[in-house]
């Protein structure tokens, strides 16, 4: 196996602890914990955006729709880890069937004097 193998090897390693980091830290009680990594995410494709180089030969146009272009692509993993954190959240403060079941149960007894 080449050097192409092992670097890709590592890259998947790396995608996929990124994605458990992000599921452990979107289930903790603190929301803010599971904003992290969105956020350096978020971060990371605006400064992507400011190094783009200086450019002579194009005009302002094309400038703003490479800008542009890159920001939409810096931010796709952006976009997974805060859907990851979505979801993460609403499984986390959705009330489990029992706690319905439980509630439901409950309801004739509320009016009964």
């Amino acid at each position: 196996m080449g050097n192409v193998g092992i670097k890709f090897i590592i890259f998947v390693l790396v995608i996929t602890a990124l994605v458990y980091l992000q599921v452990f830290l979107s289930g903790r009680k603190n929301k803010w914990l599971g904003l992290i990594l969105p956020g350096i995410f978020f971060i990371y494709s605006i400064f992507g955006v400011l190094q783009m180089g200086n450019f002579e030969n194009i005009t302002a146009g094309e400038i703003i729709l490479f800008g542009a272009m890159s920001f939409m692509t810096g931010n796709v993993p952006t976009v997974v880890l805060l859907g990851i954190y979505f979801e993460m959240r609403k499984k986390l403060y959705s009330p489990s069937r029992i706690e319905k079941m439980n509630i439901k149960d409950l309801y004739p007894y509320c009016f009964a004097i």
